[in-house]
This record gives structure tokens, sequence and C-alpha cells, in this order.
């Protein structure tokens, strides 16, 4: 199955977020044993550069976004996809193009944890707690 992760799931595994790290990173894993793809939307790299750079400094930045690649497979975004963006979930326009590049790319699941985004796609979302709670496995504690 094709695996949207989105931005925020990255950046708790990045940056080792407490009370996400654990479920998003378990999540990963459970994504990587069943085979599933998962897959980014290129402008998430950016996102993820940026905020780990400034918290974390451009080293770190440029390790996290080496990981995600050598995880996931970038869905690319292009006019497109911007054009699809436009009206999907207003109003906020970064969501909008991962909502139109996933649709493209005609992705099974997105893993968030934005309770709000994606509701209206008709793609199955969850959050990593639910993918856990789902698959029946339980939270460990990890050290990031």
């Amino acid at each position: 199955m094709k695996v949207l992760i989105d931005t925020n799931v990255w950046l708790d595994v990045a940056l080792g977020r407490e009370g996400f790290y654990t479920t998003s990173l378990t999540a990963l894993y459970e994504f990587i044993d069943e085979g599933d793809e998962m897959c980014v939307v290129a402008t998430s790299l950016k996102d993820i550069f940026f905020i780990v750079s400034r918290l974390e400094g451009t080293d770190a930045a440029y390790q996290a976004v080496e990981r995600i690649m050598d995880l996931a497979t970038i869905i690319p975004v292009d006019s497109m996809v911007c054009t699809s963006a436009l009206p999907l979930e207003r109003p906020d326009f970064e969501d909008g193009i991962i909502a139109a590049a996933t649709q493209a790319e005609e992705v099974g699941l997105i893993l968030t944890r934005d309770k709000e985004a994606f509701a209206t796609l008709g793609i199955e979302k969850m959050s990593p707690v639910q993918l856990m709670e789902e698959r029946g496995w339980e939270e460990i504690e990890l050290l990031p």
C-alpha cells in the first residue's frame, strides 16, 4: 500500500518530539516491516529542512532530509498539483498541496497527527496512535 507520511510525523521523528516520537517512529517501522511504500511530498522536505535547521542546526536538517529520502518515495509538486490544491484544505494551502499530490499518486492512507486536515479527500487517514491501536501494538518508550 502507498502511505503518505505527513510533515508532522516526519518532524516527530527528526526532532525526537516528546509525546510523539515513539508512536511516530513505531508507525514508520510498521510500514517498513509490512513492505508498504512510504511517500513524502517534495514540499514537505523543504519544510522539514527549515524547521529542523532552526531548532537543531543545518547538519541535523540535512541528515533528517537524507534519511527521509532513503525511506520514502518523493511525490513531485508541479503546476497541476498546485492548481488542484487551490480548492482543497482551505485556508491551509500547504495541506492543499499535500492533499492534491496524494490524490494524484493514488495514495491509500495518510498518516498524520493533524486531526482537521484531509478529512474530505476520501482517502483513509489515521494518526500514529490509531495505527498502532488498529494493529494491536502497545506503546513502549524509546529513546530518541
